[in-house]
């Protein structure tokens, strides 16, 4: 997981949907890591617009626990989005 917390410190605080619309921010995403099998490293990239941006919402949890305690990875899920509580801080969705 890549986590980018939103603080005074981030060049995201304050923006909204209309803003970031407005200042056609693109946000570009890079990592890096290595290929459990082969052991090479391998990249990866992706630009997001703001039309990619879910506002409100975040990656739904693929990783769940059965009764009898293993862990159920659901692929199926991999690109689902569940909405999150409004705050008077982030009122998203609105």
């Amino acid at each position: 997981n890549v986590l980018h917390p939103i603080d005074a410190q981030s060049p995201l605080t304050g923006e909204t949907p209309a803003s970031v619309v407005d200042k056609e921010v693109e946000l570009q995403v890079m990592v890096i890591g290595t290929d459990d099998i082969s052991m090479q490293t391998v990249h990866a990239s992706y630009r997001y617009f703001a039309k990619d941006i879910v506002w409100g919402a975040r990656l739904a949890d693929v990783l769940t626990e059965t009764a009898d305690g293993h862990l159920l990875l659901d692929l199926s899920r991999f690109d689902d989005v569940e909405p999150t509580a409004s705050t008077p801080q982030f009122p998203y969705p609105s």
